[in-house]
């Protein structure tokens, strides 16, 4: 009888045990708790992120079109407004980042909020912050968490600006007669697009194209 019970007790013992079901209300529950923790961020990084994309497509707009010569005054009269909006956005993504690890993923933020800090970061022109961005979004590449052509972009103004070869032709830097063309400064040019294609960009020419389409001719740019 001894062997029956042993052997009944090794059989209970290698049942395996039947997990419950999580509760989903509870789960979610904990989960929209965690996101009313981060409210005002969230709401903080869309605002900064709205500023920084409507004074832009304002300006754009108008030099879209114009003359030369209204180009000029544009940069001069008009722009220093972006500036500004710039140069706050960037004081403060500093401090947020001074207390805050890794960065804005959007399963915790949501895309308005990560797509936003990212804008905010890619036109600070503040090459130390851009580097500390750039190794705070590698561990979040190939995930639902981040956008790669973010990435590509961020990786490819700090190149262009370190005076390095761009990695994804992400940054419009060469014209010719008035177009942009596909950039010059490119590292393997044969294989652009395999790369742009891994972190969701389109093709370099179709790229190329789109730029041609929201900036007019090509004119020197004050890092816009």
């Amino acid at each position: 009888m001894r062997w029956i019970a042993v052997a009944a007790l090794a059989v209970v013992l290698a049942t395996p045990v039947c997990a419950q079901p999580a509760d989903p209300a509870a789960t979610a529950r904990t989960e929209l708790e965690a996101v009313m923790g981060r409210e005002a961020i969230i709401r903080e990084l869309a605002g900064m992120g709205a500023m920084d994309q409507v004074v832009r497509e304002r300006f754009l707009a108008a030099r879209q079109e114009a003359s030369d010569e209204d180009r000029a005054r544009l940069e001069v009269e008009a722009w220093p407004i972006a500036e500004a909006v710039d140069q706050a956005n960037t004081a403060r993504m500093r401090e947020l980042l001074a207390s805050h690890e890794g960065w804005f993923p959007r399963s915790q933020f949501g895309r308005v909020a990560s797509e936003a800090a990212y804008s905010v970061v890619q036109h600070s022109g503040d090459l130390e912050l851009m580097r500390n961005v750039l190794a705070r979004m590698e561990p979040l590449i190939g995930t639902a968490d981040l956008n790669g052509s973010q990435y590509a972009r961020l990786y490819d103004r700090v190149a262009t600006m370190d005076g390095h070869l761009q990695r994804y032709g992400t940054q419009g830097t060469t014209c010719s007669e008035g177009r942009y063309v596909i950039p010059a400064d490119l590292e393997d040019p044969e294989h652009v697009d395999e790369r742009r294609s891994a972190l969701g960009l389109n093709p370099i020419a179709e790229y190329v194209e789109g730029l041609n389409q929201s900036y007019g001719r090509c004119t020197p740019l004050a890092g816009h």
